[in-house]
């Protein structure tokens, strides 16, 4: 979602072209497709702080037109244009955004008060945090697990406080905020300060607004109170994305400023370039002398240590904290140097084309090495052919024929959310940023969620959660622990390695599909698991229904044999059902109710219903029948049919553009032409463009 950007400002800045602004409907089907790309990716955040950034590049851009004297018009035509691009990119993204839009009304974050202002803050950029800019490690590196000791010059292994083999002390470093920028780019950003280069107003506000956003500053609470949506944000860290990119474009212009004066020294650029060098030398040698004489240094980690109270619960002594500074500081010294003459020598003498060529290598060479070993280490770096290995564990899962699903007791993350899809494995839980708000309400119920807030349905960790009724209804046929699990309904699996596998007693278990004789109508989904909770609903012999309608008691008697479910086939998007019954009956699926899932008994249409409080039911009839549940979202449907209709009017919009430009008159361009062409002659101040040999002038 987000390597689109530079190729929307530059079509915005295409748009902002004279010859473009004469033809209304030039250039929509290009930007379309540019800004329906980010959509399409599926980060809708990334994309909407892109679409901020347009905006505000596009408003900055009209500004310029209508200051300028060669605009022969208002920038009417451009504004119009570059509003309607994103409005037909989401058009023609209708088939993803509304099924989206959807989710979103039934997510957790949609039913819980509004966060004030205020704890807000708790999830901002902090200053801190900004460290990272500069020093990739300075708040810890989760991946590094060896520590400099001062005292005896030598790495140890990491034991901190709370009992890691890693210092991680950063709210957010390496977890999605890894906001290293480079030295080298640094070196060229301010290099860029004074230089001169097309967007330059435009990078230097959005780096200011972007950050005065991820630090969550007053600027920040009016996006918060007037965007509809905003609420459902809860990560202001991210706007540090714009202010990486505002921050590259800065030091794309140093950079060049910098190279077109390699090799034409001056007494004001060696001056220049001299102090950062002797500042950067000093800054290496001190950083050296600190290897030998540690105190002062020990002396800062001890305040440091008073004022940080996660890093205090990180480093056990100052010392300790000490040997972490030093190496940060070694590095960020190294680094400030190696960038501080590399870029000097490039301006402290003239220089022939190879010396130029060489020192420009030079100089993108140290900006590789240097990103790249910010977060190599981060990384991991193993042999894919573990995946092809398949642990005796996940072999014998694999092995059960069953439509099952697994879990884990204890707070140990064994076999990490999602990682289960990997090996075809079905999960009661799973890491995902929309979590439905029935669904977590029922897991709730049965135990507290703790790690909701990170987005992850993981675990059971109390030994009361195997007792309740609610659990059966999750279908979780295996827990994986590293406990021994004492408890009558689950049996020991004899598996190799260190986790151990336990399996549900037979008796015990409610299969995915499944018959009862009765129904009990309730509100809401709460009353549903009241119901359950409480022992007015048994969910091996009947099923709490949302729904007064047709939820009275199945006909039949209840002494007969409640029939049999069998499913035949399991998809993601279709479940089909045979059902053998004496009477009428209710099949309960343990899969999440969710809109767009339509029944169908023996082809004809049926009613799904909201069932113990967050799976489906449906009522079927004596006899034998074919159960079908299929996902057929209707707001999918809509937005294929918006897309396909916005494709046919970019298809018209391409034609008419395509012709306005064959029809154009004679001495005229069709196609882009730089600003200066398009002026009369003689206008003062520009170069008029010069003609091809042989070619009249028109």
């Amino acid at each position: 979602s987000a390597i689109w950007l530079p190729l929307q400002l530059a079509w915005i800045d295409w748009m902002a072209d004279p010859r473009q602004m004469r033809r209304r409907t030039r250039g929509l089907f290009s930007g379309t497709l540019l800004f329906v790309q980010p959509l399409l990716a599926g980060f809708f955040e990334i994309a909407f702080y892109a679409f901020i950034a347009c905006a505000w590049f596009a408003l900055l851009r009209a500004g310029r037109l209508l200051r300028s004297e060669r605009a022969a018009r208002p920038p009417t035509v451009f504004l119009a244009k570059v509003a309607a691009a994103p409005i037909l990119a989401a058009l023609l993204a209708a088939p993803q955004l509304l099924p989206f839009l959807e989710v979103v009304k039934l997510n957790i974050r949609a039913q819980q008060e509004r966060p004030g202002y205020e704890s807000l803050k708790a999830s901002a950029l902090s200053p801190v945090e900004l460290l990272t800019t500069v020093s990739p490690d300075a708040l810890g590196n989760p991946a590094e697990h060896e520590t400099f000791d001062l005292a005896d010059r030598a790495w140890r292994p990491i034991r901190a406080r709370n009992g890691a083999d890693a210092y991680y002390f950063g709210p957010m470093n390496y977890v999605e905020a890894g906001y290293y920028f480079g030295l080298p780019a640094l070196a060229f950003l301010l290099l860029g300060i004074p230089a001169r280069g097309p967007g330059r107003g435009f990078a230097w506000s959005l780096m200011a607004l972007a950050l005065a956003f991820a630090l969550v500053t007053p600027v920040y609470k009016v996006f918060y109170d007037l965007v509809p949506g905003a609420r459902q944000v809860r990560t202001p860290f991210r706007w540090m994305y714009l202010v990486l990119f505002a921050a590259t474009c800065l030091a794309a212009m140093g950079g060049q400023a910098w190279f077109e004066r390699i090799g034409r020294p001056g007494r004001w650029r060696k001056g220049i370039m001299t102090v950062p060098v002797i500042g950067s030398l000093a800054l290496f040698f001190g950083v050296l002398a600190l290897l030998a004489w540690p105190g002062p240094l020990e002396g800062w980690a001890r305040s440091w240590l008073d004022a940080d109270p996660r890093a205090a619960g990180t480093f056990t002594t100052a010392a300790e904290f000490a040997g972490f500074l030093w190496v940060n500081g070694f590095r960020f010294a190294s680094f400030a140097l190696a960038a501080a003459v590399c870029l000097a020598v490039g301006w402290w003498r003239a220089w022939s084309r190879r010396g130029v060529t060489a020192i420009t290598l030079a100089a993108l060479a140290l900006l590789a090495f240097d990103l790249g070993q910010a977060s190599f280490s981060f990384y991991p770096h193993v042999d894919p052919a573990m995946l092809n290995r398949t642990p005796d564990l996940i072999a014998k899962l694999q092995d059960d024929p069953g439509v099952f699903r697994i879990g884990r007791f204890g707070p140990d993350k064994l076999l990490y959310a999602n990682s289960s899809v990997l090996y075809g494995l079905q999960d009661f839980g799973g890491y995902d940023s929309i979590l439905l708000t029935d669904y977590l309400r029922f897991l709730e119920a049965i135990e507290h969620q703790h790690l909701a807030k990170f987005n992850i349905v993981m675990t059971l960790e109390r030994p009361g959660s195997l007792d309740s009724p609610l659990l059966p209804l999750l279908n979780i046929r295996y827990l994986l622990t590293h406990k021994n699990l004492e408890h009558p309904d689950w049996a020991a699996v004899p598996v190799e390695g260190n986790v151990k596998l336990y399996r549900l007693r037979a008796e015990r278990e409610l299969p995915r599909a499944y018959l009862v004789g009765s129904a009990r109508p309730v509100r809401d989904p709460g009353e549903a698991i009241a119901a359950i909770k409480d022992g007015t609903v048994d969910v091996f012999t009947a099923v709490a229904v949302e729904s007064a309608e047709g939820a009275s008691p199945a006909d039949g008697d209840p002494s007969e044999p409640v029939g049999k479910a069998t499913i035949v086939r399991y998809e993601s998007s279709s479940v089909e059902v045979r059902t053998d019954a004496p009477a009428g009956r209710w099949l309960v699926l343990l899969d999440v109710y969710y809109p767009g899932w339509n029944a169908y008994i023996d082809g004809e249409p049926a009613r799904v219903h909201r069932a113990n409080g967050t799976f489906r039911a449906v009522k079927v009839p004596p006899g034998a029948h074919a159960v079908e549940f299929r996902f057929e979202p209707a707001r999918f449907r809509v937005g294929a049919m918006i897309a396909a209709a916005c494709l046919a009017l970019l298809a018209g919009l391409g034609l008419a553009g395509r012709g306005a430009g064959r029809s154009a008159p004679p001495g005229t361009s069709a196609g882009p032409v730089s600003a200066a062409a398009a002026l009369p002659a003689g206008t003062p101040g520009i170069e008029a463009p010069s003609q091809p040999r042989g070619e009249p002038a028109p």
